[in-house]
């Protein structure tokens, strides 16, 4: 399985609001109909906090992709570069997108609790990303390792129905920022995590406040908490447009 974040911000003249809508009713069906088949395909509308914002330059959506292959994202990527679809998909950004300021991260996905896929189900969780930052002093290799072990004994009596922990590959060929003409290996002050994990809730378990897995982070680790509001595309069918979700 090949997995790779996109981390987009919005062109000056949006509301977050509006900005989800378009690209909800207009760019994903775009790119939907121009991409190869994907996995599963997601966008993620941040909730923020002053503090949050601050800490993590306030991206307007987290886009997931999966494929199956390593393979058939290299095709997408041959697709959006080098076919008339390259000219459809920027002229679509520019009306949206600030192309100016992009992250894209292929991620180590590791899968510990299978959330519910049903659009019914969806309508009874609340999702929630971490960010972490290794403690100073501690290597990748040794954090990784460390986050492995802390994770051994999550159970789903804390309202836990879905966990995914997602480990940045930044270094990968994939894995740049910066402007869309002017794409770099992301740069030391644009790495905000060394750790993303993917946290959903059963509703009725969140009604007192956002839930805390303590126990799943490392000592002396940085860590930021965002809800969002995820919307799916499995098998190419669209999820519904955003709507009521105060963004």
């Amino acid at each position: 399985m090949f997995k790779i974040i996109f981390f987009l911000w919005r062109a000056d003249h949006l509301t977050p609001q509006a900005f989800a809508d378009y690209y909800e009713t207009i760019h994903a069906p775009l790119g939907i109909g121009l991409s190869p088949p994907m996995r599963d395909y997601r966008r993620n509308f941040p909730r923020w906090t002053d503090s949050t914002r601050s800490a993590l330059g306030g991206f307007d959506v987290m886009t997931e992709i999966w494929h199956d292959r390593r393979s058939i994202f290299e095709d997408q990527l041959k697709i959006m570069t080098t076919t008339s679809a390259r000219d459809i998909i920027a002229a679509d950004e520019e009306k949206f997108i600030d192309r100016s300021r992009q992250l894209f991260v292929t991620v180590d996905e590791q899968p510990i609790l299978d959330p519910l896929a049903s659009s019914e189900a969806a309508r009874s969780v609340r999702k929630y990303l971490r960010f972490t930052q290794k403690p100073d002093g501690v290597t990748l290799r040794d954090f990784q390792a460390q986050c492995e072990t802390a994770t051994q004994s999550v159970r789903a009596d804390t309202g836990l129905i879905g966990f995914r922990r997602n480990h940045p590959l930044y270094h990968d060929e994939f894995s740049f920022s910066g402007g869309h003409h002017n794409m770099t290996a992301p740069e030391e002050g644009s790495r905000f995590f060394d750790l993303l994990d993917e946290l959903w809730f059963d509703t009725q378990a969140c009604l007192e406040g956002t839930p805390s897995l303590s126990s799943t982070t490392l000592p002396g680790s940085e860590c930021q908490t965002i809800e969002v509001l995820e919307r799916r595309s499995p098998g190419g069918i669209l999820s519904a447009p955003v709507a009521s979700f105060p963004i």
